[in-house]
């Protein structure tokens, strides 16, 4: 079996590869991109199976355009849809058992990665978040928050013989929440400052710097950069959303903790919440100047389609445009908000968040997005007949913009604000997608 990951934001799709089958992971807003990659291959003859995130919350939308959709974490289904690839047996629909326990996963093909990519190794400790916030896709079905077993991350972080020394010692936990289990953490990190890496970067909630010790571990570990959901610095906006587990009045404080062992932050901060007034952004150049963290990632407030967030803007009447292709942020006629708040029309703004140079296995990637980046038919006893399956990640661009430019590091695409009276309306739930703008993934290797 050979396998070929291609990360079509490095090169673009190979419409002529002579792959056998095509697998294609995405999110909500690169789905009528990925139809039209999964058209041109299957015109061409080609098997193509579906999974990521959006397959797994709509599957019923995401079948018309492939041969079969994969459903939930799929490193106890994979090994069982690609037998029935290669036995010409494939089933419409694989449904992978929900929140399943994370012991036992295999150690990820970092030799696969493109080689562009500085920090290939990535993998995860934990899955899951203890937490509700209403945007997070996270919130569209609410898995246990579980931990993998200490000895198979450290194994993962070291099962690195086939990449170059400088690319071995640079390493991320892509992890939603690595502190939703700060004793589970504490020793992790331990184990990680024993294997004297360059580098690692880490994502936690903010409340976990609460937790002097476990940023001491941080540093010892030689965490040298950690994304924090900011959110943002208005107390009623956090609220809005759930965000409960950040305190604006702690944020000076608890960054100043990172800053002086050396730690920098990436902090996500949205724009645009239901709460947010003008008298809010007036004010918030000098907030962040006085919490200062290192690198702010903008992002608008995007109803993900299956949150709590929107299904609540769509009770509401505010998504007038349900098509995903689009991103018309129509404004509402209606003022009858913005009188009841005083809130006058928003300034326009633009997402700036640059993209991450490291791989990512999070939900574009990985065994958990229902496409395994892990080892698979190779070591379950398929059928040998040298099969050729090409791995491929869907990623929508902005309008008239290509590649990096297009998303943001945490997946939400460029987009840009127009001036609204109060509550927004949205017309769609992402940018206009540009053909030749998946992330695709061509692999050409035994798994394993």
């Amino acid at each position: 079996m050979e396998v070929e990951v291609l990360h079509e934001m490095v090169r673009p799709i190979d419409y002529e590869t002579d792959a056998d089958f095509v697998a294609l992971s995405f999110m909500d807003f690169c789905a009528p991109h990925a139809y039209e990659v999964a058209a041109a291959f299957r015109k061409r003859g080609k098997v193509v199976v579906a999974g990521g995130r959006y397959p797994s919350t709509f599957p019923d939308n995401v079948l018309p355009h492939f041969d079969s959709v994969v459903v939930g974490e799929a490193e106890r289904i994979w090994p069982r849809v690609v037998g029935d690839l290669v036995a010409r047996t494939l089933r419409k629909r694989y449904d992978a058992p929900f929140g399943p326990p994370l012991d036992g996963i295999p150690p990820p093909r970092y030799d696969l990665v493109e080689p562009q990519f500085g920090a290939p190794v990535v993998t995860e400790a934990t899955r899951g978040c203890p937490y509700h916030c209403s945007f997070c896709h996270l919130s569209i079905q609410h898995a246990p928050y579980r931990k993998r077993p200490i000895a198979d991350v450290v194994r993962d972080l070291t099962a690195t013989s086939r990449l170059p020394l400088h690319k071995r010692k640079l390493a991320m936990l892509y992890d939603n929440n690595l502190g939703g289990d700060l004793a589970y953490a504490k020793e992790l990190l331990r184990e990680i400052a024993k294997l004297k890496l360059w580098a690692l970067g880490v994502q936690f909630s903010f409340d976990c710097l609460q937790d002097e010790e476990f940023v001491d571990l941080l540093a010892a570990a030689n965490c040298t950069m950690a994304f924090i959901g900011l959110e943002s610095l208005s107390e009623p906006s956090l609220r809005s959303v759930h965000k409960k587990q950040n305190r604006v009045e702690e944020y000076k404080h608890l960054f100043a903790r990172l800053r002086q062992r050396g730690i920098m932050t990436f902090t996500g901060l949205i724009l645009d919440l239901d709460e947010d007034t003008p008298e809010y952004y007036l004010g918030l150049p000098s907030q962040l100047e006085e919490i200062d963290p290192s690198v702010i990632l903008l992002s608008i407030a995007i109803p993900i389609p299956g949150t709590p967030l929107h299904t609540r803007v769509l009770s509401e009447g505010r998504i007038l445009d349900h098509d995903l292709s689009t991103m018309k942020e129509t404004t509402s006629s209606s003022s009858r908000s913005a009188s009841r708040r005083g809130r006058s029309s928003r300034p326009s703004a633009r997402s700036t968040a640059p993209s991450m140079p490291a791989a990512e296995p999070s939900e574009m990637g990985t065994a958990a997005s229902g496409v395994s980046a892990r080892p698979g038919p190779a070591d379950v006893g398929v059928p040998c007949r040298d099969p050729v399956v090409c791995v491929l990640q869907a990623v929508g661009v902005s309008e008239g913009s290509r590649g990096a430019e297009g998303v943001s590091a945490s997946g939400i695409p460029h987009a840009r604000a127009r001036a609204a009276p109060a509550r927004r309306q949205w017309g769609g739930t992402s940018t206009r997608l540009s053909r030749g703008a998946a992330r695709p993934g061509n692999v050409k290797r035994p798994r394993g």
